[in-house]
């Protein structure tokens, strides 16, 4: 009787189980470099994400605040002396979902464009006559949502000379709050002095005073990235902490630039 050829017999049963585990170890080893790259890459992507979009709000503020103060010298507008060229109203910051608070601003300035019904014939020297607009910008934060945190807002007003108050009206580039960016935590200005030291009360009295101010913006990631809340923690110069729940596994950062006054003297 014959025998068969070693080669040509199938694999034991105890061989089949071998390979498979083998194989069940390197796909599960393979899932969890895969998820590891992934939740890497995902944290990234929303660190990128988040410091893009605070960077562009402080970069908004920032750019009112150093027009802060400026004025045509040819502008006939009137009415708006008793105003503060910047005024900061100070929050709470995160301590109570139904009470909270962003520090708000509201910045004062000048601005000037062709008068539609003029053409401009500058480049042969003639005079071109300018329409003149005083306006004020504030920005603020709306009432604390769940999910989002705080939204942003800016609104925009110009001065009316003839009622000599400030009015909101599209034609003049002028608007009601309008929401710029959510997922804001908590939004700060503060106000320094020609000595670096902090103005605690900011108005006419004092305006002159003033140097630069600090805007800082603590935003966060729209979705869950950690497993634990105190990995980010922040506590702002105010000693306004920003947490939520022990199960809150959201990326924070917070956002900080030194705007120059250089209009205010």
């Amino acid at each position: 009787m014959n025998c068969k050829n070693k080669k040509d017999l199938g694999m034991t049963l105890i061989e089949v189980l071998i390979a498979v585990t083998i194989t069940s170890i390197m796909m599960l080893a393979m899932f969890s470099t895969y998820n590891m790259v992934n939740k890497s890459h995902k944290q990234v992507t929303n660190r990128a994400k988040i410091s893009q979009s605070g960077r562009d709000i402080v970069g908004l503020i920032s750019r009112d605040i150093r027009m802060a103060g400026y004025k045509y010298l040819a502008s006939p507008l009137t009415g708006t002396d008793n105003f503060s060229i910047i005024e900061i109203t100070e929050g709470t910051g995160f301590t109570n979902q139904t009470t909270d608070t962003c520090d708000s601003i509201s910045i004062i300035y000048d601005a000037r464009e062709l008068d539609d019904a003029t053409e401009d014939n500058s480049d042969l020297g003639i005079i071109v006559p300018h329409k003149y607009k005083r306006l004020k910008i504030s920005y603020k934060c709306s009432q604390y949502n769940n999910d989002k945190g705080f939204t942003v807002m800016k609104q925009i007003e110009h001065w009316d000379n003839v009622l000599q108050e400030w009015a909101t009206d599209s034609a003049e580039g002028s608007y009601e709050f309008e929401e710029i960016q959510d997922y804001i935590q908590d939004m700060l200005f503060i106000p320094y002095d020609v000595n670096g030291n902090i103005i605690t009360t900011l108005d006419n009295t004092n305006i002159t005073n003033l140097r630069t101010v600090e805007t800082s913006l603590v935003i966060k990631s729209t979705s869950e990235l950690f497993k634990k809340s105190n990995r980010t923690k922040i506590t702002t110069k105010k000693g306004r902490t920003v947490s939520e729940a022990d199960d809150d596994g959201h990326l924070r950062e917070i956002i900080t630039v030194v705007t120059n006054t250089r209009n205010i003297l």
